[in-house]
Parts: structure tokens; C-alpha cells; sequence
């Protein structure tokens, strides 16, 4: 392996694991914020507490919403890769240049968002 591919392995290792970082770091603060003793949420000082764990399992409001948006979530889902899956075998069976236009709106929700995230970028 040359020295420009190591080095571009390199990048992308370190690039992968900052994103890795960005989405994990949160959850080191959320999770000891969540410990305190204190009745508003802040850094445990010496003492942990379960506290707003005990209040969130036993609020029937809390309960109530947490399982109501499982099952949205579980029928979503469910819904979701059944239309998608017959979506693209009938996609997959019919290849015509209609089937091609169909497959590029679909896939317009996966390709929209990143080049707007492009533009902004490249604006800052």
C-alpha cells in the first residue's frame, strides 16, 4: 500500500470515528445529568439518584406516550418495508424508462436532504 492510500485510510478512519464521537458524546452528559438528586436537571455533585428514571416509569402520561409511539413506530416500519419491498419488485420486473422515473422520485427523500446539508455547508 502506497503512502498517499495509507494516508487517505488514515483520514477516513479519523473522519469515521469523529462521527462516531459527535453521535456518542451526548449520551456521556445526558446520562450523569439524568443522575442527580436534584428536582431540576444538573451535574450529580457526589450523589446519584434514580429519581427522574422513577418519575418517568411511573407517570402514566409518560408511560402512555412511550407505548403509543411504539406501536406508530412498529406499524410504520412494518408498512414501510412492505410497500418498499413490493415497490422495488415491481420496479425490479417492469424495466421500462417509466420504471426509472418512478425509481429516481423515490429515492428523492435519500438525495434531497444531503445537498441541502451541502449547501449550507458550503455557504458557512
Amino acid at each position: 500500500m502506497t503512502n498517499d492510500k495509507r494516508l487517505g485510510w488514515n483520514f477516513l478512519r479519523g473522519f469515521a470515528w469523529a462521527g462516531l464521537a459527535f453521535l456518542v458524546l451526548p449520551t456521556l452528559i445526558a446520562v450523569p445529568v439524568s443522575l442527580t438528586p436534584k428536582r431540576y436537571l444538573s451535574m450529580p455533585t457526589g450523589e446519584l439518584s434514580l429519581r427522574h428514571y422513577l418519575n418517568l416509569f411511573s407517570s402514566p402520561e409518560w408511560m402512555t406516550s412511550i407505548g403509543q409511539s411504539a406501536i406508530i413506530a412498529g406499524f410504520s416500519a412494518l408498512i414501510a418495508t412492505v410497500l418498499g419491498t413490493l415497490c422495488a419488485i415491481g420496479l425490479w420486473r417492469i424495466s421500462s424508462r417509466a420504471s426509472e422515473v418512478i425509481r429516481g422520485i423515490l429515492l428523492l427523500p435519500l438525495i434531497i436532504p444531503p445537498i441541502i446539508s451541502a449547501m449550507a455547508f458550503y455557504r458557512v
